[in-house]
């Protein structure tokens, strides 16, 4: 027996408190394990003691060192009460007694306690307290004997990615799990310890313990694979595109496509990105484009494609001036403007128009031929030219070429005309070019019969300019050298015969061409005269030895 005092201070700690003594903790718990046999050691406050400890570092027990599992407080009604001490002897005997309790070791969960109280009369009861050693003590991890102590729990495994893979291969030493009441279960990491091969990228090896208790720990493993492979980019080195030869519209730029491939130990279809995307419209130029791709262990691999637009198609003028001719007065230098041609190119680009000698609109120009050139030339350096000419014409009387002497022809046999040929007669005017003859005087045709005597034949050309006339003037001399014939006189010769008279044109008269007169200067008289003719070919001459023949401008009935 333990002295009153000291049983009822640790009892009224029990019934004024959840805490006892030393760590335990006092519940009513209506769950707790009943023997049916005995009842509970409570009271009014707490119908069921359970004393509530945990195990012991490293043990699945609890040891009651200072004997305090709840030894039930007995007063039996034979005590005394003294007064000086104010205190109670009790006279009832407890079973065990705390000192007995003392090194009791529990194992974990629920044990009864049996009390037996006994008076001195030989009355007994029993009861039981519950001691409840509760393992909150969660399963350890260590290394397997014979390897590194160190714990690879919590640590971070820093791996490179093996050649042309995505993944390291890896093998550890797996932690064990220990407990103090021992393991229940272990679930095993994702890979194998013994070997694997880990993706790039962070990876948790993750190892789960659980004992009986419900506890539960967990070991992580962080490995980490880095991607020190860079991604491969191939493109094309230079691609060539050239600006379209069209002006209307204009080209601003041309669609150049080019061909880049990117592939990673990580990524077949590895992504690229570009400066300047294919099938951009590019201008005229050579432009240096940048490819670049990054893999996911952040390593960048560029390349660089040289894309050249050519632009192989020369400018055009839109406008340019026509030839131009201008008649100067007398000694005057001529200064005639212009509108300067405009050109346009197939670029779009604004084209440098120049002219290749100098020459300005309003420049004062001699007399003569100028050909003004121009050149026009786009920026990449593809140029056309094209030239007009302006005609300065000074007051320069035309010149007449061809023009023939005096001609002298004796009569033909039997006639009173003779034929006269000359060259064609042309005038030049100052600008160079061919006069036609006006004001005819006689008949300008070459090869025609002429009546015996002079006749005048004479050309007259005016200048388109100067307004100056030159003639070309000379004398057709026929002569009658003939002697006389008794057999047929001269005068029968322009007749017909008897009785033909009107029936066809008589002899050496016009009978086709054109309504020439052909003046004689002896004594003026008209010797053809002023007939129209027939306008039509093989026309009837009233001799029958006689044919119409000559030209467009002159036909005459002449012997066959």
């Amino acid at each position: 027996n333990r002295p009153l005092g000291a049983m009822r201070a640790c009892f009224l700690l029990v019934a004024g408190a959840s805490v006892l003594c030393a760590g335990a903790t006092l519940q009513s718990d209506p769950t707790v394990q009943t023997n049916p046999s005995y009842e509970y050691c409570g009271n009014e406050t707490h119908s069921v003691y359970v004393y509530h400890v945990k195990t012991e570092p490293g043990t699945c027990t609890w040891t009651d060192r200072d004997g305090s599992a709840m030894q039930p407080e007995s007063l039996d009604n034979r005590g005394e009460y003294n007064s000086s001490s104010k205190s109670w002897t009790q006279s009832a005997s407890v079973k065990p007694t705390s000192q007995e309790l003392k090194g009791v070791t529990y194992p974990r969960g629920f044990t009864n306690v049996l009390f037996t109280v006994s008076d001195i009369s030989g009355n007994e009861k029993k009861c039981i307290n519950q001691i409840y050693v509760n393992d909150d003590e969660p399963p350890k991890f260590k290394m397997p004997n014979g390897v590194n102590q160190s714990l690879m729990c919590g640590k971070t495994i820093e791996l490179e990615s093996d050649p042309l893979k995505c993944t390291a291969y890896y093998q550890f030493h797996e932690p064990i799990a220990t407990d103090n009441c021992g393991v229940k279960s272990v679930k095993p990491p994702a890979h194998s310890p013994k070997g694997d091969h880990y993706p790039v990228g962070t990876n948790i090896e993750k190892i789960e313990a659980a004992d009986s208790s419900g506890n539960k720990n967990f070991c992580e493993i962080m490995i980490k694979v880095k991607d020190v492979e860079p991604a491969t980019l191939s493109c094309d080195s230079e691609v060539v595109a050239f600006a379209p030869a069209t002006y209307s519209p204009c080209n601003n730029g041309v669609v150049v496509n080019f061909k880049c491939t990117a592939s990673d130990n990580c990524n077949p279809n590895q992504p690229y990105q570009c400066s300047v995307s294919s099938g951009s419209n590019i201008s005229v130029g050579t432009h240096s484009i940048t490819c670049s791709t990054t893999d996911i262990g952040g390593t960048t691999s560029s390349a660089v494609v040289r894309a050249k637009v050519l632009d192989i198609t020369p400018p055009r003028f839109r406008t340019f001036p026509s030839d131009m001719v201008y008649y100067a007065q007398a000694g005057e230098r001529f200064g005639k403007t212009w509108d300067i041609p405009v050109a346009e190119d197939n670029t779009c680009d604004v084209v440098d128009v120049k002219e290749v000698n100098g020459r300005k609109p309003g420049d004062l120009l001699d007399a003569g031929k100028h050909d003004i050139t121009y050149i026009a030339t786009d920026k990449s350096g593809n140029s056309v030219t094209k030239s007009f000419t302006l005609t300065v014409v000074s007051p320069v009387a035309p010149s007449i070429s061809n023009c023939p002497g005096n001609i002298t022809k004796s009569a033909d046999a039997h006639q009173s005309v003779a034929r006269a040929t000359w060259p064609d007669i042309v005038a030049i005017d100052a600008d160079n070019k061919t006069l036609i003859a006006n004001n005819i005087e006689t008949l300008p045709v070459s090869g025609m019969a002429f009546p015996l005597g002079i006749t005048t034949v004479k050309y007259a050309f005016e200048g388109v300019a100067s307004k100056q006339i030159v003639t070309c003037e000379f004398n057709v001399i026929v002569t009658d050298d003939e002697k006389p014939s008794a057999v047929t006189s001269a005068t029968d010769l322009f007749k017909c015969s008897p009785g033909s008279e009107g029936k066809g044109i008589v002899n050496y008269q016009q009978c086709g061409g054109l309504a020439l007169p052909v003046i004689s200067k002896i004594g003026k008289l008209n010797v053809i005269g002023d007939v129209k003719p027939f306008d039509a070919t093989n026309t009837t001459c009233c001799n029958a030895a006689f044919k119409c023949t000559g030209d467009s401008k002159y036909k005459a009935c002449l012997p066959k």
